[in-house]
């Protein structure tokens, strides 16, 4: 993702996105333990690949966002100062 300058703009993936590389991993899971395909080393590895290589640009933002609060913030007192 730092190698697509994705990191000096923060925008947040869609839901869709999220639900169409979640629902492969779902449906080969929910089929491998109802019986109607055996999950097989490949299946996994393909959802995996598909679900892993695209969390990076949902988590990324998300991480980036709250950093950039944080740096904004003031400092807090602690109730220790007498303020």
């Amino acid at each position: 993702m730092p190698f697509f300058g994705a990191l000096n703009r923060v925008r947040f993936p869609k839901p869709a996105l999220l639900i169409a590389v979640i629902l492969p991993m779902f449906i080969d899971a929910v089929f491998n333990d109802a019986g109607l395909h055996a999950s097989t080393t490949v299946t996994r590895m393909a959802t995996g690949l598909l679900f892993g290589s695209v969390m990076p640009w949902c988590i990324l933002p998300l991480f980036v966002e709250a950093c950039l609060q944080l740096h904004k913030k003031k400092k807090i007192p602690s109730p220790d100062s007498g303020v």
